[in-house]
C-alpha cells in the first residue's frame, strides 16, 4: 500500500543498510541513490580503487616504510570518519613520498567527504600526472564534474574509465548513475547490468544492491513495472531497505 503522509524523505546508513524513508519521485530517488552509492565507494581505503590498480605495487605501495605506515592509519581515521585525522595520515604519507599516487588519491576522497572539490581535483590531477592510468583518480573528477552540473563531461571521462579497465565494477554503476541523471535509461541498462555481474563476482553485496537498484529505476522510468520489481527485489535480497517509488 502507497503511504499518503506528506511527501519528505531522509537517509539513513546504519549496519550497511541503506534505509530511504518516504521517497517521492523518480529524480529524489535518484538524487539519495546518487549521494548514498558514492558513501559506499568513495571511502578512501578502497572505494573507486579498482582490483587492478591495487594489484599494481607501482601504485598502492610506496618505497617508505613511513609511508605506508602513514596510509594505513589514514584510511583506519577515515572508515571512523574522522576525516581531519585521515587527512594529516595522508598529507604525512604524501611529504615522505611525493610520488605516491595511492596516497594522492585516498587524500582526494578525504577532500571528497568534506566537500572541498577543489583540493579534491587539484589532488586528483597531481595523482594521474605521477600514475597516468589512474583511473580512480578519473573517477573522482567524474564525481567532481556530476556535482557541479557538468554531466557530459562526466560521462565521457568514466567511459574513458571503462574503456580502460573494464571489469571496474563502480565505474560501470557510475556511469549507469550518470546517464539515469541525463535521462537515459535505456542506455544505462547495460552499465547497471555489469555492475551487478561484477560486484556479484567480488562478493561486493551492498554494491549489488546498489546496481540493483539502479536497474529497477531504470525500467521505472521506461514504465516496465515487471522488470523494476524484479531488480527493486533483488536489491532488497542485498541488503537495501526503500520505499518503491510510484510507477
Amino acid at each position: 500500500m502507497r503511504s499518503t503522509r506528506k511527501k519528505n524523505w531522509n537517509l539513513q546508513k546504519k549496519d550497511k543498510i541503506l534505509k530511504i524513508k518516504n521517497m517521492p519521485k523518480f529524480k529524489r530517488n535518484l538524487k539519495v541513490l546518487h549521494c548514498a552509492f558514492f558513501f559506499a565507494v568513495s571511502t578512501p581505503c578502497l572505494g573507486q580503487i579498482s582490483i587492478k590498480q591495487l594489484n599494481d605495487s607501482t601504485y598502492s605501495y610506496s618505497k617508505s616504510i613511513e609511508a605506508n605506515q602513514e596510509i594505513k592509519m589514514g584510511i583506519a581515521a577515515a572508515k571512523v570518519k574522522k576525516y581531519d585525522v585521515a587527512k594529516s595520515h595522508f598529507k604525512s604519507s604524501i611529504s615522505l613520498d611525493s610520488q605516491f599516487p595511492f596516497a594522492l588519491d585516498n587524500l582526494a576522497n578525504v577532500y571528497m567527504s568534506l566537500n572541498q572539490l577543489d583540493s579534491a581535483k587539484l589532488t586528483a590531477e597531481k595523482s594521474l600526472q605521477i600514475y597516468p592510468q589512474g583511473n580512480s583518480a578519473r573517477l573522482k573528477i567524474a564525481d567532481i564534474f556530476s556535482r557541479q552540473k557538468k554531466n557530459t563531461a562526466a560521462i565521457r571521462l568514466i567511459s574513458e574509465v571503462i574503456k580502460s579497465d573494464p571489469q571496474f565494477a563502480e565505474a560501470h554503476a557510475i556511469l549507469a548513475k550518470e546517464l539515469l541523471k541525463v535521462d537515459q535509461p535505456k542506455l544505462a541498462i547495460p552499465y547497471a547490468l555489469k555492475a551487478m555481474e561484477l560486484f556479484q563476482k567480488a562478493g561486493k553485496i551492498i554494491d549489488f544492491g546498489y546496481a540493483a537498484f539502479f536497474a529497477g529505476m531504470c525500467y521505472t522510468r521506461l514504465k516496465d513495472t515487471d522488470n523494476a520489481n524484479k531488480y527493486f527485489d533483488m536489491a532488497e535480497n542485498a541488503g537495501l531497505s526503500f520505499k518503491r517509488p510510484e510507477y
